[in-house]
């Protein structure tokens, strides 16, 4: 049990207001901000926006800029302080035991008495040591977070094998070459960077990435991108990766001027890029209970889906099915788990209807296997497992 004590304030068409509440002892407060569009009917999406170590959720609402982004595109954003301005994400140089996760969890109910929100669509964001929780909410507290994304963060060690996650995660990450602060080669007991997105890839039984160059805008501020996209994964999930070449411990399109660190150096800030827009726009294509969706077709009579095959297991053949509300050109490939395409089932258009192939895989090995519909713009993707 807690108590809650919510503060609004005083101008009563303000959008950001603060709450707080009383969670195991210890008052924790928050920052929210309602978009234009809030009604307090219509359902929208959450975004948790977590502050680094020794900042606070006032310098990451002005820092990050994230409110323009949610107020033109219709989302709520959160911004939670830490106790003693840390959150506890795993690593030994965080020496409190605040029980953030159970936090996070009793947030999302405290926001969900106050607010219309849309509890399928929370996510989590943050920028230093509030990446690092993002990716401990994201392992125990996947029943409530649809998905995350970390700018200068990683991930603490100690989760790799502490994971309760119940579905593919779909993670954005930004992360600098030379960032001196969270290192690009890991610290302690931190994961590397390509340890983090090995640990999640390989979760999310994605494919091997392919790498393009995001287009060098500013020339003058000392670094460039390149985006590595996983985008063949479980469930049609996504991971995607921008690695800020000569990049620091920064937040890409952020006001610079509410960072403050007297602890460290922060080095270049990218100008090609703006986290907060990429964030968003990576979020919303995701939900709790089906995070596939790249498009809204909800003004169809029928709704795109990819069957689970049947038999799974199976040997040596199983059945596909799926369903189109709209004629296309429709592919259905069998790829394995190192993204090698090992069988064309469909590649042919097809008028809005419901379909099934049968799969003879009389030909392969026993192991997991990935079927995949494309579509126009969407793409579903679901495992299947041989045994012979």
């Amino acid at each position: 049990m807690f108590l809650i004590q919510f503060l609004y304030s005083i101008a009563s068409l303000a959008q950001v207001q603060t709450g707080s509440f009383v969670f195991e002892g210890i008052l924790r407060d928050y920052i929210v901000f309602l978009p234009q569009n809030y009604n307090g009917i219509t359902k929208l999406p959450v975004v948790f926006n977590l502050h680094g170590i020794t900042l606070s959720a006032q310098q990451q609402m002005d820092y990050s800029r994230m409110n323009s982004v949610a107020d033109t595109a219709g989302f709520i954003v959160v911004y939670p302080n830490a106790v003693d301005a840390s959150w506890n994400c795993g690593i030994s140089y965080v020496t409190h035991n605040a029980n953030d996760v159970g936090f996070f969890s009793a947030l999302i109910d405290t926001l969900a008495s106050h607010y219309s929100i849309d509890k399928e669509k929370v996510y989590s964001c943050g920028f230093s040591l509030g990446g690092f929780m993002s990716y401990r909410l994201a392992c125990q507290l996947s029943d409530r977070i649809a998905a995350i994304a970390d700018v200068a963060g990683t991930m603490a060690k100690s989760l790799l094998n502490n994971t309760s996650t119940l579905h593919p995660i779909p993670l954005l990450k930004i992360h600098g070459t030379a960032d001196q602060i969270v290192p690009y080669n890991g610290k302690s007991d931190w994961c590397t960077v390509p340890q983090t997105l090995n640990h999640w890839t390989s979760f999310n039984l994605c494919n091997p990435p392919y790498t393009t160059s995001i287009p060098n805008i500013d020339t003058l501020d000392g670094c460039s991108v390149q985006k590595i996209k996983y985008a063949i994964c479980s469930d049609s999930v996504q991971v995607i990766f921008y690695k800020v070449l000569s990049g620091g411990h920064s937040w890409p399109g952020g006001d610079k001027q509410h960072l403050y660190l007297s602890w460290g150096t922060i080095g270049t800030t990218n100008a090609d890029i703006n986290a907060s827009e990429l964030i968003w726009n990576f979020f919303k294509n995701y939900k709790l209970t089906t995070p596939t969706a790249v498009k809204d077709y909800t003004q169809y009579p029928m709704d795109f889906s990819l069957l689970q095959n049947y038999p799974n297991p199976f040997n040596p053949t199983t059945k596909i099915s799926w369903q189109s509300p709209i004629s296309s050109w429709q592919t259905l490939k069998v790829y394995d788990v190192l993204g090698n395409e090992v069988a064309t089932l469909v590649d042919e258009y097809k008028s809005a209807g419901s379909y099934e192939v049968v799969f003879d895989a009389s030909n392969l090995a026993s192991g997991i296997y990935l079927y995949q519909l494309r579509t126009g713009e969407l793409i579903l993707t679901k495992k299947m497992v041989l045994i012979r």
